[in-house]
């Protein structure tokens, strides 16, 4: 089962400032994740032997651009992963409603590497207001915040009706802040004005 799970630590750069953040480099947005994959990976997180929360992590992966969707933006699609769907399409010779029915969910997906092991650029942000707002507000947004695969959109649209709340799921989320040596445990309803300004990282872990 891949679940959902956060990192979060102080902004390296000091007091946020959302008009800076949106002149960073892809450099230094990678920095973040590389910073929270080391931590996991040399400590208690993962473990082959049954220790720790989980056998298997990447940074972003099935849950890479969840972070977009939840402040109601649409994650940017990698385009050569998209054009590998399309190529297979195209190979399994696919016609009529069950051609129309892949490339519809093709369409939807946004076609990301869900193996790459730091993610993308939006799979760490700085917190801010409005990311706590999106965190805590509309159940829709978040819905949508899942369909990362085909396989999610076909399981998602299926079991909707059977599903639990959304709403519940997302706030009890949990994630590990960093403070220098210290780690603190915490869940996603908690955050409050006094995390605005420190960095998350998407973390899809396997147990």
């Amino acid at each position: 089962m891949h679940n959902l799970y956060f990192v979060v630590f102080k902004n390296k750069d000091g007091e946020y400032n959302p008009l800076l953040e949106e002149l960073k480099s892809d450099k230094e947005k990678e920095n973040n994740r590389l910073y929270a994959h080391k931590k996991l990976s040399a400590e208690w997180f993962c473990s082959q032997n049954g220790y720790g929360y989980a056998d298997w992590f990447v940074i972003g992966g099935r849950w890479s651009g969840f972070l977009t969707k939840t402040l109601g933006k649409t994650p940017v699609r990698d385009m050569d992963k998209f054009n590998e769907e399309m190529v297979d399409l195209k190979k399994r010779n696919l016609k009529g409603k069950e051609l129309e029915k892949e490339l519809k969910e093709t369409n939807e997906w946004i076609c990301r590497d869900t193996y790459a092991p730091m993610g993308y650029n939006d799979d760490s942000m700085i917190i801010s207001k409005e990311l706590i707002r999106g965190f805590k507000g509309k159940e829709e947004s978040r819905d949508n915040s899942m369909i990362i695969s085909k396989e999610l959109i076909r399981g998602f649209k299926k079991g909707k009706e059977e599903s639990q709340d959304k709403s519940d799921w997302v706030k009890n989320c949990e994630f590990v802040e960093y403070v220098g040596n210290k780690k603190t445990f915490r869940t996603i309803s908690s955050l409050n004005k006094n995390d605005i300004g420190k960095v998350i990282v998407v973390v899809d872990y396997h147990n």
